[in-house]
């Protein structure tokens, strides 16, 4: 049995995530995610899903793997704070936007930690 490339299926998930089928979209996130539990676009893809099925705790927990797994890229890193914040969870975004210099936030960023 032959092991399937994790990339292709997130490029499945992607597609069915554009055309709006956000359980099928899940689904293949989550088989990429079995395949390879560090696959940084595979995590932030399912906190976009999960987010967009208003499940903001659970797609901040998606983006945080995302960001451990990207070896930290600030555009992650903010995605996560944001998210964070949109469920009320204000403390813990604070502190994770305070992990960040100024100058590196974009300006919705800007606009949630102020």
């Amino acid at each position: 049995m032959t092991q399937q490339d994790p990339a292709v299926i997130k490029s499945e998930g992607d597609k069915a995530l554009e055309k709006g089928d956000l359980p099928l979209a899940l689904k293949f996130y989550e088989e990429a995610l079995a395949i390879n539990s560090q696959f940084s676009g595979a995590y932030y893809q399912k906190g976009t899903v999960l987010l967009r099925m208003g499940k903001a705790i659970q797609a901040a927990a998606m983006y945080w793997q995302a960001y451990l797994f990207s070896e930290f890229k600030t555009d992650i890193g903010l995605m996560t704070a944001k998210t964070l914040a949109h469920a009320n969870y204000s403390f813990s975004a604070c502190k994770l936007f305070e992990s960040f210099k100024i100058e590196e936030m974009d300006g919705e960023s800007l606009a949630y930690y102020l």
